[in-house]
């Protein structure tokens, strides 16, 4: 196999989990302000059953945003390794 070929197939592949890490980056972030409004909801007692209601809300919701953290960095970490190693292996002008 040509190792240009390898290189840039790394460089590719490294570049394209980098975006991947950042849109889940950006799903992560706005789903932040979510949780904002859902605190916010945390005060409408007036209705019935809705104070139980917003904390079952709020903590699967905390819970679904500590399960993005992991698979984002890791997307973050193989893909600067790929791309790394892609450049790495690229061969030399001559």
């Amino acid at each position: 196999m040509n190792i240009k070929i390898l290189a840039i197939f790394l460089m590719i592949l490294g570049a394209a989990l980098l975006m991947l890490g950042f849109y889940q980056l950006n799903q992560y972030m706005s789903s932040g302000a979510l949780g904002g409004q859902l605190a916010s909801m945390s005060g409408l007692e007036a209705l019935d059953n809705s104070t139980a209601y917003v904390q079952q809300l709020q903590q699967m919701y905390s819970s679904m945003l500590n399960g993005m953290i992991p698979p984002m960095f890791l997307d973050f970490l193989l893909g600067t390794i790929l791309a790394i190693a892609g450049i790495a292996m690229y061969p030399a002008q001559k």
